[in-house]
């Protein structure tokens, strides 16, 4: 029992499911809820503010840099395809929308990111944003300039993605990433966009 679970923190505020949590450099827990709401605590538990994104979709994650919070959500449409030999009507995804806020909630940019479909997972590796995109199953690289993302290179191979999950985090080295590749049952370290190392093999 070298730890237990402390399920206070949020039990009174949170009214949605907690979808992603991130924490800043001062030890501040910040928390997305699938309704778009983002929660905030100290490093004690508090609540110490709240604000709702102002996305037309609901984010579905987000990251936090230098004192702010990048919200991402994966924009969709209506778009008329063929099935069957019939045309249908169907909701396809037009692409990744981020927008920026302070600690209070104020929008300070929009951020355009081109060639992601989606955005299951986001976290900055070194001074590039790294995207998880479920549905063409990569990881974009994207330099930051003002409102624009530059894509800057791209894993594509080697993901087996499954359950709608595409998870990764920054490694413990620079310029590395380690991502849960769940439909391979293993764990993968990518260091300069490249496998380094790997474990994990399907169970009984």
């Amino acid at each position: 029992p070298a730890y237990k679970v402390d399920k206070s923190i949020g039990a009174q505020e949170m009214k949605a499911a907690p979808i992603c949590v991130s924490v800043d450099a001062k030890d501040q827990v910040i928390v997305l809820l699938n309704d778009g709401t983002v929660m905030l605590y100290d490093a004690d538990g508090k609540a110490v503010g709240n604000f709702k994104s102002t996305m037309t979709t609901p984010p579905t994650t987000m990251t936090v840099a230098d004192g702010k919070i990048y919200l991402f959500n994966t924009d969709r449409g209506e778009k008329i395809v063929e099935y069957r030999g019939k045309k249908i009507k169907r909701m396809v995804s037009n692409g990744v929308g981020c927008h920026v806020y302070d600690a209070t909630g104020a929008k300070l940019a929009e951020i355009k990111l081109p060639e992601a479909m989606s955005a299951s997972d986001a976290h900055f590796i070194g001074k590039e944003l790294a995207i998880g995109d479920l549905s063409k199953s990569q990881i974009l690289y994207y330099e930051i300039n003002g409102a624009e993302g530059k894509v800057t290179r791209k894993i594509t191979k080697g993901f087996r993605l499954c359950c709608g999950i595409f998870d990764f985090c920054p490694g413990t080295t620079p310029d590395s990433l380690i991502v849960a590749n769940l439909g391979a049952f293993k764990v993968q370290t990518y260091t300069a966009g490249e496998k380094s190392v790997e474990f994990g093999q399907r169970g009984s």
